[in-house]
């Protein structure tokens, strides 16, 4: 059981039954409190704690397992959409709609993987660049700084004013 400390969480600004139900489960759920400790650390009574849990009917354990198999559920209703994919349901106007859930799905797979959810042209990356650049020697100029002394070489130039500047 983990040792509680006795700083307590500021709850001063809510009624205890408007302490943030996403508070109360940090300790239960991340923390491994049981609710009395959980009650303790919040500067409640333990029945507040209780009537909130009840209230959003909340089973131990349920949000971790919940977190931990969120891919494997994505995948699973992404496989349900794809079996709509038939050949009555192409002659219908909802396939925009099925679209649309796939890709949210497959978006919020690959969030949860850590893999990338936006394509970005190699191109527009050249072009910011570029524009970036031509910011960059225009602050130059204005300051009097060379480009060859700015910070793109990690420099930093007095402009005469007795004051260091940097883009």
């Amino acid at each position: 059981m983990p040792e509680l400390t006795t700083q307590t969480t500021d709850t001063s600004k809510y009624k205890p039954k408007n302490i943030p139900i996403d508070l109360i489960l940090y300790y239960i759920e991340t923390k491994g409190l049981n609710q009395t400790e959980a009650a303790k650390m919040l500067g409640c009574d333990s029945s507040v704690i209780s009537r909130r849990l009840k209230k959003i009917d909340y089973q131990p354990g349920l949000i971790k397992s919940f977190a931990e198999g969120r891919v494997d559920l994505l995948r699973f209703h992404q496989r349900e959409i794809l079996k709509q994919y038939t050949p009555t349901r192409l002659k219908k106007a909802s396939m925009g709609e099925l679209n649309n859930a796939f890709g949210t799905l497959f978006d919020k797979e690959r969030l949860l993987l850590g893999q990338s959810t936006e394509n970005i042209a190699y191109a527009d990356m050249v072009k910011i660049n570029e524009i970036k650049t031509k910011k960059l020697r225009a602050f130059e100029l204005k300051h009097g700084i060379q480009p060859e002394e700015s910070a793109i070489n990690g420099d930093y130039t007095e402009t005469g004013n007795g004051q260091d500047e940097t883009p």
